[in-house]
C-alpha cells in the first residue's frame, strides 16, 4: 500500500487477493474524514479479520470509545522524530495495535493499554549498520552480521513481552 498515494481502491483489492489478518485503514487525520474513513474499514474487514483504524486528529482525543466501533482494531502510532499521534496513550481503550517506535518504548506502551499486536522495523534497519536491539537500546552487534543482528533483536524483542498479560498489565 502506497501511503503516500494511497488509493482505497488498490488497498480493497490488496485485502481482496491477499485477506490479510490484519490490515490498517487510512490514518484520522481530520476528525471530518471519520465516517468515511469508518465506511473504508468496513468494506475491508469484508477480507481481514482485524481493520486498524488510526485516530490522529487531537479532537479524538476523549472520544475514542464513543466514536470508533470496538470491532476495529485502534491503531497507536508511537511518537517518533518522523511523526506519531498527539493523542495520549491512555486514551486508547480496547484492543490497539502499535506502529512503529523503538522496542521499548513499545513495550512501556503496553502497560498503559491492552497491545494485541506491534509492528515496526526499526530493528531491521539497524540490523543493515550492524546494530542490534539487546534489549534496552540499539548497539553495535559484537560478532556482527546481519541475520545475527535480526536473530538476536527478535529474541530481545521477545523477552521484553514474555512477562506481558495483555489489558495493559505485567506479570510478575
Amino acid at each position: 500500500i502506497e501511503w503516500k498515494d494511497y488509493s482505497f481502491d488498490r488497498h480493497l483489492e490488496a485485502a481482496r487477493n491477499f485477506r490479510p489478518m490484519m490490515t490498517v485503514a487510512r490514518d484520522v487525520l481530520d476528525i471530518r474524514e471519520l465516517d468515511v474513513i469508518l465506511h473504508e474499514a468496513s468494506l475491508l474487514a469484508r477480507y481481514s479479520r482485524n481493520v486498524v483504524v488510526v485516530p490522529k486528529d487531537p479532537r479524538l482525543r476523549n472520544r475514542l470509545e464513543k466514536l470508533i466501533p470496538p470491532e476495529f482494531v485502534l491503531g497507536y502510532s508511537v511518537p517518533t522524530r518522523y511523526g506519531g499521534t498527539q493523542i495520549p496513550a491512555r486514551a486508547f481503550k480496547g484492543r490497539v495495535h502499535l506502529l512503529g517506535g523503538r522496542p521499548d518504548v513499545q513495550r512501556c506502551l503496553a502497560d498503559t493499554m491492552n497491545v494485541i499486536s506491534i509492528d515496526c522495523n526499526r530493528f531491521t534497519l539497524d540490523a543493515a549498520f550492524g546494530d542490534y536491539f539487546d534489549g534496552e537500546t540499539f548497539r553495535p552487534h559484537p560478532l556482527g552480521g546481519y541475520h545475527r543482528c535480526l536473530r538476536d533483536s527478535v529474541l530481545n524483542i521477545n523477552r521484553l513481552w514474555k512477562t506481558y498479560n495483555g489489558q495493559g498489565e505485567t506479570r510478575i
